[in-house]
């Protein structure tokens, strides 16, 4: 099954963004760096699901643009700053091939690395890079990896620290601030011991980590 098969499934089965298995309220580092411009410029949620993010920055006078490859989460995304009473552009296009020559002061990606195909990450890194203003913010989250095991078993593409930090250097060496969250997501078992005795259920299993980066251009 392709990643995009995977992915329209989910959205197939889901019929509200809480029905979806990843986040569901806005990246804790989003009001850290408004608060560390002096006003709200342009912003770019990329891989915007249910729009989560980019409704969050357009609440706090972000001009904001959203972008995914499902049709479905623009639809969502849409509702999402309909209900919130913010205007937010959403395109519905694949990242890596969106022809846009804007350079933006606030990148945020939410899980779009992380289930990147291996061979696409370079061609990501520079997309991202051309994306970003000289002086930008790129907001990160990302399923770390714990080990062996989980790196083999229990995600699409997890990464440590090290990986994610040697990954953007040079261009983007200045790392604000760092955060790891643990997170309980198996739906089988909800939040409870996993009935499988301790093997994986939906490919992400009953444990994650979640590491969240603040970069600075």
């Amino acid at each position: 099954m392709s990643d995009k098969a995977k992915f329209e499934k989910f959205y197939a089965d889901a019929d509200s963004k809480e029905a979806l298995p990843w986040h569901h309220e806005p990246n804790q580092f989003i009001p850290l760096v408004h608060e560390s411009r002096a006003e709200p410029g342009t912003a770019l949620d990329l891989g915007c699901g249910s729009g989560v993010d980019s409704v969050a920055m357009a609440k706090l006078g972000w001009t904001v643009t959203g972008i995914d490859f499902m049709e479905k989460a623009i639809v969502m995304s849409k509702q999402m700053a309909e209900q919130e009473g913010v205007s937010v552009d959403y395109q519905c296009a694949n990242v890596l091939d969106w022809p846009e020559d804007m350079q933006y002061d606030f990148l945020l990606d939410s899980g779009l690395l992380h289930n990147l195909p291996r061979e696409e990450i370079f061609k990501y890194k520079q997309k991202l890079l051309a994306l970003l203003n000289p002086d930008g913010d790129l907001v990160l989250a990302h399923w770390q990896s714990k080990g062996d095991h989980d790196r083999l078993y229990a995600g699409p593409r997890r990464c440590s620290k090290e990986q994610i930090v040697e990954l953007f250097a040079p261009e983007l060496s200045t790392l604000v601030k760092h955060y790891e969250q643990y997170v309980r997501v198996c739906k089988t078992c909800e939040g409870k011991t996993c009935k499988n005795q301790g093997q994986f259920c939906r490919g992400l299993g009953p444990d994650m980590s979640v590491g969240y980066y603040w970069f600075h251009r």
